[in-house]
């Protein structure tokens, strides 16, 4: 379109809005806008309020009378129990096909009128309180295609939102420029969703692989994110449930107190609270019990009392009032903990503020402090794409980061697996070249002794006697050290007591066996527990310097509990880690997939916990 054109209907919207503004401000001048530009039409309109239903002839009588008056607000009167009127006259000099839209998927009724006199014509029809099909346009807003054919046409658009908040911007298309509109919204639309659901499936899929609750919280956060907005713009009733008009009237509450929770929950988590603010994460928990117990009061409201509408205007009150107290609330907790999270705490205020000034904006319009058709989009949908943008790509570091942690974990992990079993091996070695010294040094020198006597023709049948029992006696012991055989016979606890009576009988230091409810135990259980319980006795014996032990077993429906308690002089287990008794004892009670904890103080004595499922 050459220039001039372009810049004479621009210069003559602005005089036809002049004039309008002193003569006829219900008339809109279609010829002076551009036609590929929606038209707001608001500012051209005269709205009137009735309390009580009224048919189309009704109102043109009473306006014409000069009995109802004009509003002053003409897009969002907030919250209301009075039924809407909104007149305008539409004036073009051509023929042509235009679109009415009304950007507001959530109005129980719509009727709109063609007045030709004193008399109005229905041209269009809507509402969520019936069914998707009832509607003259299948579109989630409600759209009414008009003629023009170069007359004026007059029109009066009923809307009906009582006991609740009320907003109408209305915008005028040419029938191409919609389509072409609406083809490219639906797509952007799909893509928003689209990436909504994939953050939200992506978080899903972290969080239980890496067993991440933030990540599970964010992707429940994301969910209903989507299906919160999904319902507020009219696609759920379109698409989900066409023909629950009763679910629809639901959907937008239920909605909206999952996305309080949620995003509460979600926030708590991310800046940590319940660590640097317990008295807030219990407030928190107060306040979820509070929004529950609110939801079912207005639930039960809704289903059973007739005068629901009042109550629900309360419940939304309330929300709302919830949702400024935790915009609050994430400001306080990012002021008190910024000096220990400084890098969540940024996050978290570039994020969450887009979303709160979506919010904010939104709750003005509701309460009619803002007009709607500034914003020809839903606020919350700027606010809401910017925070899961901003927050995907920080969890998306998180999750590089935990997968880095991970591997070095899982490095560090092989790493003292390794050493253990080196460990177990050396003090496999150690064991065998124990018994090989022992061998050698004691059987193999009382045999050689033994050879000795018998070599001499004076022996004493008696003292060989003797020597052969001590010699035998010392065999059965080292026996017992390598694979104690009455361990099939008798069982784990009556070896130990056993084992037991002998350490105290050659070591002097008293030692008390307790059992409860001790299961009797494989022998896959039952030697390396023995081996574990004698090494813990040598030890004491060596370095403890104890007069007393103390050992029980306790046994459990799903596990077994060994303690071992010793009055001595105690060591630093830090210090100690590293020595080869130690290593072994834990390396036998991790292979049993068992749990072993030293405590000790220098001076008060030394405790081993072990816990090994059964």
């Amino acid at each position: 379109m050459p220039s001039g054109i372009t810049w004479s209907r621009k210069w003559g919207a602005l005089i036809a809005l002049f004039c309008g503004l002193g003569l006829s401000a219900q008339q809109v001048p279609l010829s002076t806008f551009e036609p590929n530009q929606a038209i707001s039409i608001n500012p051209y309109v005269e709205v009137y309020q009735t309390p009580d239903s009224l048919s189309a002839e009704e109102v043109i009588a009473r306006i014409k009378n000069g009995d109802l008056k004009p509003a002053e607000n003409k897009t969002s009167p907030g919250f209301s129990r009075d039924y809407f009127w909104i007149r305008f006259i539409l004036t073009d000099d051509q023929s042509g096909d235009w679109v009415l839209e009304l950007d507001n998927p959530h109005i129980d009724f719509v009727n709109l009128f063609e007045v030709k006199g004193d008399e109005g014509f229905l041209v269009g029809r809507g509402g969520d309180k019936q069914a998707f099909s009832y509607r003259t346009e299948i579109n989630r807003r409600y759209v009414f295609s008009i003629e023009m054919t170069g007359q004026p046409r007059e029109f009066l658009l009923m809307v009906d939102k009582r006991n609740a908040s009320v907003s109408f911007p209305l915008r005028l298309w040419t029938e191409a420029t919609f389509g072409a509109n609406e083809s490219m919204s639906n797509l952007l639309y799909g893509i928003y969703f689209g990436i909504l659901a994939f953050v939200s499936a992506f978080s899903f899929v972290i969080g239980v692989g890496m067993r991440e609750r933030n990540f599970l919280s964010y992707g429940i956060y994301v969910a209903i994110i989507a299906m919160y907005m999904f319902t507020q713009l009219g696609f759920s009733f379109q698409y989900l449930y066409p023909e629950s008009s009763a679910f629809n009237n639901y959907s937008r509450v239920i909605f909206s107190f999952s996305l309080l929770i949620t995003s509460m929950d979600f926030f708590s988590r991310l800046l940590d609270i319940r660590k640097y603010l317990p008295l807030l994460s219990k407030i928190y928990k107060i306040g979820w019990v509070f929004l529950g117990v609110v939801f079912v009061i207005w639930l039960l409201n809704r289903l059973f009392n007739p005068a629901y509408a009042q109550y629900t205007i309360l419940t939304l009150n309330i929300l709302y009032l919830f949702i400024l107290g935790f915009f609050g609330s994430v400001f306080y907790v990012s002021i008190k903990t910024w000096r220990f999270q400084r890098g969540n705490v940024l996050l978290v205020m570039f994020a969450f503020f887009a979303l709160m000034v979506g919010a904010s904006i939104y709750i003005l319009i509701e309460y009619g402090v803002i007009s709607e058709s500034f914003f020809p989009i839903n606020p919350i949908i700027i606010g809401s794409m910017l925070e899961v943008l901003i927050l995907s790509v920080s969890m998306a570091y998180r999750v590089k980061t935990l997968n880095e942690r991970k591997n070095e974990l899982s490095n560090k992990l092989l790493r003292q697996q390794k050493d253990l079993m080196r460990a177990f091996i050396r003090g496999g070695d150690m064991e065998r070249k124990r018994i090989s010294e022992e061998l050698h040094d004691n059987i193999g020198s009382s045999l050689s002794l033994l050879k000795n006597s018998l070599a001499n023709e004076r022996f004493d049948p008696k003292i060989v006697n003797a020597d052969i029992d001590a010699l035998c006696e010392e065999v059965r012991t080292l026996s017992h050290r390598l694979v104690p055989h009455q361990m099939e016979l008798i069982g784990f606890s009556e070896v130990l007591a056993d084992y037991c009576k002998r350490y105290e009988r050659d070591s002097g230091i008293k030692v008390a066996l307790d059992q409860f409810d001790f299961p009797v135990l494989p022998e896959h259980m039952s030697v390396p527990l023995l081996r574990i319980v004698q090494e813990a006795l040598q030890n004491i014996l060596k370095h403890a310097q104890a007069t007393e032990v103390e050992i029980q077993l306790v046994g459990y429906q799903e596990e077994i509990v060994i303690t071992i308690d010793d009055n001595g002089v105690g060591f630093d287990p830090v210090q100690m880690a590293g020595g080869n008794g130690l290593i072994n004892m834990q390396t036998r009670c991790e292979l049993l997939h068992g749990h072993m904890d030293i405590s000790s103080h220098e001076g008060k004595g030394t405790n081993i916990l072990m816990t090994i499922p059964i």
